[in-house]
């Protein structure tokens, strides 16, 4: 029958085991370790992505939705979940925006663009974009301006979209805004001064005489 001096002992014995095993773990740089401490990593990067913000938005559920350097976050009060490696939208996120409907779009500084629509996530290769900058989402189309203009994504009702780049004058203007007014006219603004959305043509405004 042991004492409990003894099973003191035994416990702190095998402390002093695991300690030293888990040392020699480390610096040996064992495979299984240098995993474990990735996972540990990728835990504390959902907890607290602790990197440059680009944009917020408030979308559905309250959830506030944030454009990071390293990804897309969405924030619920509590803690932080990356959205969107899965499809393709890894790195930085260069813009972020909700459409008339409460569905959240982002874009990657890849290229990557994403609606979010509750709890599905649908990604749209476009493939003409240069480093986008600033995105505009109403119903049925997404305007993206970039370091060459604007690129009109239009969204069909089958799942598929087209995608073309507005015609514009030299030089190309890179644009940093987009919005609308209220009779539905696209404007831009970028390094060129203003812009006006005329069908398929990028027309600057420009400042009339006194």
């Amino acid at each position: 029958m042991t004492t409990r001096g003894q099973q003191t002992q035994v416990v702190r014995g095998r402390r002093r085991w695991l300690v030293t095993l888990a040392a020699l773990l480390c610096a040996t740089g064992d495979a299984r370790t240098a995993h474990a401490a990735a996972g540990l990593l990728e835990r504390l990067r959902n907890v607290l992505p602790a990197a440059p913000v680009r944009a917020l938005v408030q979308g559905p559920r309250n959830y506030l939705w944030v454009a990071t350097s390293v990804g897309l976050s969405r924030y619920d009060g509590r803690r932080f979940v990356f959205v969107g490696q899965t499809e393709g939208l890894t790195g930085a996120v260069a813009a972020l925006t909700l459409d008339p409907k409460g569905n959240v779009w982002a874009v990657g500084d890849g290229g990557a663009l994403l609606q979010i629509t509750g709890d599905h996530t649908r990604r749209i290769s476009v493939d003409q974009l240069e480093v986008p900058h600033v995105l505009l989402a109403v119903p049925h189309e997404v305007w993206i301006g970039d370091d060459a203009g604007v690129v009109l994504v239009k969204l069909n009702e089958n799942g598929t979209h087209t995608e073309a780049r507005l015609k514009v004058s030299m030089p190309l203007p890179r644009v940093h805004a987009l919005e609308t007014d209220a009779q539905g006219v696209v404007w831009a603004g970028g390094d060129e001064g203003l812009w006006r959305i005329e069908g398929q043509s990028l027309n600057q405004v420009w400042v009339q005489p006194a």
